[in-house]
């Protein structure tokens, strides 16, 4: 562990931590599969046992599909104004 760095307990925890210092950034699945190579596993625990709304997307390069994650924004309606403040 690096000096100054916080020990994150579980995956989902880590998961979470790398989700939120990327703001409203997308986040490519292999960062998120060093953590857990079954990072789908721990999305899903944070979207399910923690309510955490979690977006993601997925694009195709050259024929190989790539995914990305981020916090979704707090307000979710398109009536409402979003401050862009992040879970």
């Amino acid at each position: 562990m690096k000096a100054g760095m916080k020990y994150e307990r579980t995956q989902e925890d880590r998961i979470l931590a790398i989700l939120k210092s990327r703001g409203a950034e997308w986040t490519p699945a292999p960062e998120l599969a060093r953590v857990s190579l079954q990072y789908g596993r721990a999305v899903y625990g944070l979207r399910k046992r923690r309510g955490i709304q979690i977006d993601n997307r997925s694009e195709w390069v050259d024929g190989v599909r790539h995914g990305f994650f981020r916090l979704a924004p707090r307000c979710r309606s398109p009536f409402a104004r979003c401050s862009g403040q992040r879970a």
